[in-house]
């Protein structure tokens, strides 16, 4: 008798077990699919018409950007920049600061 009771108890467990993962699945299959638009693009309809770029660029005119800049401005903003790249590709520490963080750092181990 003690036998069947322990494998009654072990079905009890099992279904324990089991049956919340099973009710968010039966549930599931209670509501129908959401209308969701179309994923491929043949069903969407026809793709835009690919044109050759020198067609777009003739149709753009001067913007706010292309024609604030000619060579000498554009130079010098190079060389702006080249100067300030220089200054940041020094050391991150002076070299009294780091020789301190190595030596303590040495100290803790």
């Amino acid at each position: 008798m003690t036998i069947t009771l322990q494998v009654q108890a072990i079905a009890r467990s099992r279904v324990a077990r089991v049956l919340p993962a099973l009710v968010p699945l039966v549930l599931a299959g209670c509501f129908a699919p959401p209308d969701l638009p179309p994923r491929r693009a043949a069903d969407m309809g026809d793709s835009p018409q690919l044109l050759p770029i020198s067609a777009i660029l003739s149709q753009a005119g001067p913007g706010v950007h292309t024609g604030a800049l000619d060579d000498a401005a554009l130079n010098a903003r190079a060389a702006a920049l080249n100067a300030r790249a220089a200054q940041l590709r020094g050391p991150v520490l002076p070299a009294a600061e780091r020789a301190r963080l190595l030596a303590s750092e040495q100290g803790l181990r």
